[in-house]
């Protein structure tokens, strides 16, 4: 076995597996991996926890440790470069309990840090000296091991990174949305238990005690993401936390947050393209308004809407089910920027999507706040589009009794829903 491993060291090194080459020269942790192999799976009765090839083969992922040792695919590829058939073919996906403890810096984790340490990496100068920050060999990957919750000051935190990343630098983040935040503590606990749980929680949040634990939202890690100068490359899914892979496109400079309040201002279009203010209840999450290229190249439009669009807080959606969000419209319709039936006034970006003659009609008349989807109730974008033709088309040569008629429509729709 030792002239096999001689004559194998350098075509692994040539191959910059730099991990495998350490490994053909530990004798011990190759003896430990080659008998996990012959037996498929070894107890942990059968090894010293505190045996130094196996703290090696852990560390390094050749081995897993569910119950029992098994073969990681590390492994696996590496008794492969060695010429040596493999007895298993081991999948296993570590938990969220494994992954954040083993790889990411969590809640408790980082309360252990002193809090000079702790605020002199969240709020940083450069890179290299970041205890939580990992710069992978190429240079052209960079890994925060810290999950994001546990940072007070997101919007620091972010410019920070982006400022000191390359265009072409990518960043690997990890986040917990909050309801994955919620799952992770409410989990195997009794009805009372999480009763009394949440009721810290709440009180918790009201003091503001406990500055290394925020809830966020997915649109609201996201979104705070791109107003930040990203792009967001990929986000996944792990079950109980999220990764997200990003770029750096802008490098910014803006100093405080945005704040929010419940009534929303939007930009839209009005008669012959001018620029009107249309005011709405929020029902998206802080940030996700941002998130408007990322959702649509993403292809989440169905029925000519964003299927399941995460961006929707669920008071949102109940307002949106009822149009509810849709009442301080009736100040724009007192203003005149508005009229009581006609087509909805969109964006620039929604707008776009539009035929140039059927944007060309929308523009010619002021919009409306009962719009003619109401009435006709269409289900794709194709039949959103007939039924604005057919209503300007009308309007044109009738607007008083188009719009009674669509009106009458309208009220006998929401009655009947």
């Amino acid at each position: 076995m030792k002239s096999q491993l001689s004559e194998t060291v350098e075509e692994i090194i040539s191959r910059n597996f730099e991990e495998e080459a350490t490994l053909l020269q530990n004798d011990k942790a190759t003896e430990i991996l080659l008998k996990i192999n012959e037996y498929g799976t070894i107890s942990r009765k059968d090894l010293l926890e505190d045996d130094e090839g196996l703290r090696f083969l852990l560390k390094y992922g050749f081995v897993l440790k569910k119950g029992e040792y098994f073969l990681a695919k590390k492994g696996i590829r590496y008794l492969t470069l060695l010429g040596i058939k493999t007895q298993q073919k081991i999948t296993h996906v570590p938990s969220v309990e494994e992954k954040v403890n083993d790889k990411i810096f969590n809640y408790e984790e980082i309360k252990k840090i002193p809090e000079d340490k702790r605020q002199k990496n969240l709020i940083f100068e450069n890179l290299n000296d970041n205890i939580f920050i990992k710069k992978q060999k190429d240079n052209k990957t960079v890994e925060c091991l810290l999950l994001v919750n546990c940072i007070s000051d997101l919007h620091n935190f972010f410019s920070n990174l982006n400022n000191n990343l390359s265009n072409d630098c990518k960043l690997i983040l990890y986040y917990q949305t909050i309801e994955q935040r919620k799952n992770y503590l409410f989990k195997k606990k009794n009805l009372i238990s999480s009763l009394i749980l949440k009721f810290a929680l709440f009180i918790s949040r009201l003091i503001n005690d406990n500055k290394n634990s925020f809830a966020y939202s997915k649109a609201e890690i996201l979104g705070r993401l791109v107003f930040n100068g990203f792009r967001i490359v990929e986000d996944i899914n792990h079950g109980g936390y999220n990764s997200v892979v990003l770029l750096s496109e802008n490098k910014i400079n803006i100093n405080k947050e945005l704040k929010y309040s419940p009534i929303i201002k939007l930009n839209k279009l009005g008669k012959n393209g001018r620029q009107i203010m249309v005011y709405k209840f929020r029902t998206m999450f802080p940030y996700a308004e941002f998130l408007q290229t990322y959702v649509s190249q993403n292809n989440f439009y169905k029925s000519g809407e964003i299927k399941t669009d995460f961006r929707i807080t669920k008071i949102g959606k109940l307002l949106r089910k009822y149009w509810l969000d849709e009442i301080p419209m009736l100040y724009n319709l007192i203003r005149g920027d508005l009229k009581l039936v006609g087509v909805r006034p969109l964006s620039e970006h929604y707008l776009s999507l539009y035929s140039k003659e059927l944007r060309e009609q929308r523009l010619k008349t002021k919009p409306g706040l009962l719009p003619p989807f109401y009435a006709d109730m269409p289900t794709t974008l194709d039949e959103i589009f007939n039924s604005e033709e057919r209503y300007l088309s009308e309007y044109v040569k009738n607007p008083i009794k188009t719009d009674l008629k669509y009106l009458f429509k309208i009220i006998s729709n929401i009655l009947s829903s």
